[in-house]
């Protein structure tokens, strides 16, 4: 895509494959990702601090989370990343920003789009989450 669609866009149809053991994967036989993605995703700013990005993982049982900017999604940020990118560098989470710890290249789906051709992104790139 040449443009990158808008955060409402993208939040209606934002997939997290691996689910917590709260919510485990009951979707056997699916073939849409809108059978299997996850709804109401929380969205936060760059702005946001790490130590209120991972309040927010933990109040919503998650270890993922969106970043959006002026109606557009600009990165994503996981437990891991914060972690690795900033607690284990020595950054202090209660004023370090999720924008220094964030990945930047998107990757992502849309509700319509084939289990199977998601699957195989996901698997190529190396990555858990969409």
């Amino acid at each position: 895509f040449n443009n990158k669609p808008t955060t409402k866009m993208l939040m209606r149809t934002l997939a997290r494959i691996s689910r917590p053991a709260s919510r485990p994967f009951v979707a056997c036989y699916a073939t849409r990702v809108s059978e299997v993605m996850t709804t109401g995703a929380t969205l936060i700013s760059p702005e946001t601090s790490l130590q209120e990005a991972a309040s927010k993982m933990k109040s919503v049982d998650t270890g993922f989370l969106p970043i959006g900017k002026n109606d557009k999604l600009v990165g994503t940020i996981t437990d891991r990343d914060i972690v690795i990118r900033a607690v284990a560098e020595g950054k202090d989470p209660k004023t370090t920003k999720v924008q220094e710890a964030m990945s930047n290249d998107l990757i992502y789906c849309f509700e319509d789009q084939d289990l199977e051709e998601v699957k195989k992104t996901m698997g190529e790139k190396q990555i858990r989450r969409m």
